[in-house]
Parts: C-alpha cells; sequence; structure tokens
C-alpha cells in the first residue's frame, strides 16, 4: 500500500512538459532481486492496431503530456 501511495504522490507532483522535451535516460543497473526479475521480464506494450498516444517520463520524473489526438484512430498508423 505505502508503495502504491508513493507512486501517486509522485505523479500528482511532477511537472507536464511538451512531448518533444522528453529526454531518454540511461537504465541503471539492477542491484535487488526484484529489480533483476523486472529486467529480464521486461514487459514491452504493442499497439497493433491504430494510433495510441502514450506519456513519457524522464529521469527528473517529469511526465510528457503525450501527444495531442490528430486524424483517425486507424489512420495509417503501424501500431507501436
Amino acid at each position: 500500500f505505502g508503495a502504491l501511495l508513493a507512486a501517486l504522490l509522485t505523479c500528482v507532483q511532477a511537472a507536464s512538459i511538451p512531448h518533444d522535451q522528453v529526454r531518454p535516460f540511461a537504465q541503471r543497473d539492477p542491484i535487488t532481486v526484484s529489480e533483476k526479475a523486472a529486467i529480464k521480464f521486461n514487459p514491452q506494450l504493442t499497439v497493433s492496431e491504430g494510433c495510441h498516444p502514450y506519456p513519457a517520463v524522464q529521469e527528473d520524473g517529469a511526465l510528457s503530456g503525450g501527444l495531442k489526438w490528430s486524424g483517425k484512430q486507424d489512420g495509417e498508423c503501424k501500431g507501436s
């Protein structure tokens, strides 16, 4: 419960930035067993059909507001 509460509070306090200002950052080396398992079984997001915008996060915790909706949902997108 504590971890969920901390995550929610972090999201509430995070700054929102334009999608084109999100900068990638290096993945830290896993230390704990849980971190190593998370890397080993790294989930992948796949959008098989349509265009779906998703917010992103950068190292300082700032969140992208995501892409703005435009055009039809299935408008010539190739998924993710």
